[in-house]
C-alpha cells in the first residue's frame, strides 16, 4: 500500500482468492486498522467461507462498532467503481473433494491440535490458532475452490483537440465551448454556425480499457479447469475484449 501511495481510508473494498492462512492471516489486523481510520464500512469479496470468517474474528477483535462488515459472495453480480468492473470467476480444482483436507477440520474447537501434529515439538503450541475452516499448515491445499478476479477498466474517453477546434471557428476559451466538449466526447456530432461536426474531427480516439487477470493456482488440481475456463478464454490475446 505504500509502495503505490494508496491511502488506507479508502480501502473500502477487499477481494480475496481463497480462504487459506497466507492469503487472510493478516485480515483481521487490516479490519481493526479500518476502523481506527474511521473507514464506515468495508465489503470483501471471495469464496463463501468469508462470512464465517468474520463470525469467528469477532471472537479476539471484539465486535467490530463503528465499521460496517459486508461479504460479497462469488457468485453475485460484478462490483464497478469509478475506475473498472471486477467480474468475480469461480475456479474448482479437479482433485476429488476431501482428498487434500485443511489442517483444521471445522468440526475441531479452536485450539486443539491434530493427532498427526500432537507429537511435534512443543514450539507448536504458540502457533497462531485460526478460525474455522483456514488452513494454516504450510503446503496444506484447499482443494474447494479459488475465485479469480477479472478486472475491466472503463472506457476513456478521446482528447479534445483545442488546436483543431480553433481552426473550425469554434468559441474556445469561452463557456460556450464546454457542452460542445462534452458532446463530442460522448460521441456524439455538434452543430456549428449551420455545419455539422463528427466527433471523431475534435478528438482522439477512445482508449477501449485493458483488462487483466488475478487468478491463484494453490496446485496442479487448478491447470486444467483455469486452462479451458471459457470466460479467460475470450480475453486471451484480447486486452480490450467485452
Amino acid at each position: 500500500m505504500q509502495e503505490h501511495k494508496l491511502k488506507v481510508a479508502r480501502l473500502d473494498n477487499i477481494f480475496l482468492t481463497r480462504m487459506h492462512w497466507s492469503n487472510v492471516g493478516g485480515l483481521s489486523g487490516m479490519i481493526l486498522t479500518l476502523k481506527e481510520t474511521g473507514l464506515p464500512k468495508c465489503v470483501l469479496s471471495g469464496p463463501p467461507q468469508l462470512e464465517k470468517y468474520l463470525e469467528a474474528i469477532k471472537i479476539f477483535s471484539g465486535p467490530l462498532k463503528g465499521i460496517e462488515m459486508a461479504v460479497r459472495p462469488h457468485s453475485a453480480p460484478e462490483y464497478k467503481d469509478e475506475t473498472m468492473t471486477v467480474y468475480q470467476i469461480p475456479i474448482h480444482s479437479e482433485q476429488k473433494r476431501g482428498k487434500h483436507q485443511p489442517w483444521q477440520s471445522p468440526e475441531r474447537p479452536l485450539g486443539r491440535l491434530s493427532p498427526e501434529r500432537s507429537s511435534d515439538s512443543e514450539s507448536n503450541e504458540n502457533e497462531p490458532h485460526l478460525p474455522h475452516g483456514v488452513s494454516q499448515r504450510r503446503g496444506a491445499r484447499d482443494s474447494s475452490l479459488v475465485v479469480a478476479f477479472i478486472c475491466k477498466l472503463h472506457l476513456k474517453r478521446g482528447n479534445f483537440l483545442v488546436l483543431k477546434a480553433k481552426e473550425m471557428g469554434l468559441p474556445v476559451g469561452t463557456a460556450a465551448i464546454a457542452p460542445i466538449i462534452a458532446a463530442v466526447k460522448d460521441g456524439k456530432s455538434i452543430t456549428h454556425e449551420g455545419r455539422e461536426i463528427l466527433a471523431e474531427e475534435l478528438c482522439t480516439p477512445p482508449d477501449p480499457g485493458a483488462a487483466f487477470v488475478v487468478v491463484e493456482c494453490p496446485d496442479e488440481g487448478f491447470i486444467q479447469p483455469i486452462c479451458e475456463n471459457a470466460t479467460f478464454q475470450r480475453y486471451q490475446g484480447k486486452a480490450d475484449a467485452p
